[in-house]
């Protein structure tokens, strides 16, 4: 019996510098948990975002100030050159902003020379052309 392994496919796509991975579920809670042990796998540092809470470390307290705004979450990711798996649940409602979506783009380069990625799990998100690639 041949199963896929979302793990080892998200671990290829990251090990391959994809900088953003969409996943497309509705159990973002499996999702995060998943990730958290492949960041582990991998020995990256992971971060999780939410509407409510913004980017936080999970093995440190607290959230990074104002971060609950996408566009202060993906600057201080961007500024940060911090090899890391960053998890952003719910941001598919932000992608149509045009200003976002520059802001997850410049973010997510740092990815294609430092190990990590933007994953961003949702139901039915519709990603922007400008993304695609």
């Amino acid at each position: 019996m041949n199963e896929k392994d979302p793990l080892k496919d998200i671990e290829l796509l990251i090990r391959s510098r994809y900088c953003i991975i969409f996943l497309d579920t509705v159990e973002e809670e499996r999702a995060e948990t998943l990730l958290k042990h492949l960041a582990d796998h991998l020995r990256l540092p992971f971060f999780s975002w939410t509407r409510t809470k913004g980017l936080g470390r999970e093995a440190v307290k607290g959230h990074v100030y104002g971060s609950a705004d996408p566009s202060i979450a993906l600057t201080h990711i961007e500024h940060s050159q911090l090899p890391a798996i960053y998890h952003f649940q719910g941001l598919g409602g932000y992608l149509e902003d045009k200003l976002i979506v520059s802001k997850l783009k410049d973010a997510a380069i740092k990815f294609s020379k430092l190990s990590g990625a933007i994953i961003i799990t949702g139901e039915d998100d519709n990603i922007p052309d400008i993304l695609d690639p």
